[in-house]
């Protein structure tokens, strides 16, 4: 698993001012679900405002992290 994990790209899900449709539509997704999709694709979500539970300060934490390359 470690040889997949330096394939994975970042992922860092940034919305502005939209209803979070797309979000919803991917929610729904059955076969294969939303994690196992982007796991499959080499894709590891950072944050994303409607899935992950990090707010205020930690986003600015993964934000900083990604400016400084450290992720």
């Amino acid at each position: 698993m470690s040889d997949r994990n330096n394939d994975m790209k970042n992922l860092l899900w940034l919305q502005s001012g939209g209803c979070g449709g797309c979000t919803m539509s991917l929610l729904c997704a059955e076969s294969p679900d939303l994690h196992s999709a982007f796991e499959a694709a080499g894709i590891n979500i950072l944050w994303h405002p409607a899935l992950s539970l990090e707010t205020g300060r930690e986003v600015m934490a993964i934000i900083d992290d990604i400016v400084e390359g450290r992720t």
